[in-house]
């Protein structure tokens, strides 16, 4: 819903609260999250060792005269290492989903999202949270959201599910206009 507030237009959205969706967002915004360069390699030199340490024990392993015996001892550290790579690549969102359902209720009722020239407001239960666009760090549309970074490492995520296209268009204008080069657009 669009209505007119003073000389510029504010966007109404209500979001009811999915747990897959949720996840979803969550696993998107850790993609986007802003980190330093040597954040990302710690991440993924530590990803590529525990990835190649997890594949050389199983080969080990299989090439042994006393294959079954090795295996199965191996078997609690590589379900642990197997059970973090899928953390690693994509897990991390089911899990912070699930942390969302655990500790904050307000979400669970839904939100409302209100976008205008002035920021970014959401209220949910008995939440209120409002941040104006400078102090917005990213905005990223994907195909099926708009995440809103207000810190680093969180976001606020819009199901484009919620939103006409003519919303999307207004969202769209307002959020190149005022947050300019951190807003990120990506192919649907």
């Amino acid at each position: 819903m669009t209505t007119p507030s003073g000389d510029s237009r504010e966007l109404v959205a209500e979001v009811n609260w999915r747990f897959a969706e949720c996840a979803r967002a969550s696993t998107g915004a850790d993609r986007y999250r802003s980190r330093t360069l040597t954040q990302r390699l710690v991440r993924t030199g530590f990803t590529t060792v525990v990835a190649g340490a997890l594949a050389l024990a199983i080969f080990g392993a299989l090439t042994a005269v006393d294959r079954v015996e090795r295996l199965l001892s191996i078997a609690p550290w590589t379900l642990l290492l197997a059970l973090w790579l899928v953390f690693q690549f994509g897990g991390n969102g089911w899990l912070a989903a699930w942390l969302i359902r655990q500790n904050n209720p307000n979400m669970l009722l839904g939100c409302t999202h209100a976008i205008s020239q002035a920021g970014y407001r959401i209220h949910c239960g008995q939440a209120q949270s409002q941040v104006a666009w400078s102090g917005i760090v990213r905005v990223v549309e994907t195909g099926a959201f708009f995440l809103t970074f207000p810190t680093k490492s969180g976001a606020y995520y819009l199901p484009k599910r919620v939103l006409t296209p003519e919303q999307c268009e207004l969202l769209r204008s307002i959020v190149q206009q005022q947050a300019g080069d951190r807003f990120m657009k990506l192919a649907a």
